[in-house]
C-alpha cells in the first residue's frame, strides 16, 4: 500500500428520471471514473470525451454525461423517462 494517502476521491453520482442518486461509486482517479460512468450507465456515445469532462470539471466543480446517441441536449436526458446522467464529482477524505 501507498504511503501517500490520498485527501480525494472522485465520486459517481447518477440522475434518472429527475432523481438524483448519490454515491453509486468512488475512485482514485479521474480516469478511472469517467471510465466506470461510461460502463455503469452504457453510455456508448458521451457528450464529452475524458479531457473535455476534466476540464469542464475545472471549470463548473462538476462534470455531466449522457448519451448523444439517444439524447440532444442534457435536459432531455435529465428528465427523460428513459434518461440517464453521469455526474462526476471530488469528494474530500476525512483525515484521521
Amino acid at each position: 500500500m501507498s504511503r501517500h494517502r490520498k485527501d480525494f476521491v472522485w465520486m459517481l453520482n447518477k440522475n434518472e428520471n429527475g432523481e438524483r442518486t448519490d454515491g453509486v461509486v468512488c475512485a482514485f482517479t479521474f480516469r478511472s471514473i469517467y471510465k466506470l460512468a461510461l460502463f455503469n450507465l452504457g453510455i456508448s456515445m458521451p457528450s464529452m470525451h475524458e479531457r473535455q469532462a476534466r476540464e469542464q470539471y475545472k471549470k463548473t466543480g462538476e462534470c455531466m454525461i449522457y448519451n448523444m446517441l439517444e439524447f440532444e441536449t442534457i435536459e432531455e436526458a435529465q428528465w427523460s423517462p428513459v434518461g440517464k446522467v453521469a455526474i462526476i464529482k471530488k469528494v474530500p477524505l476525512k483525515q484521521t
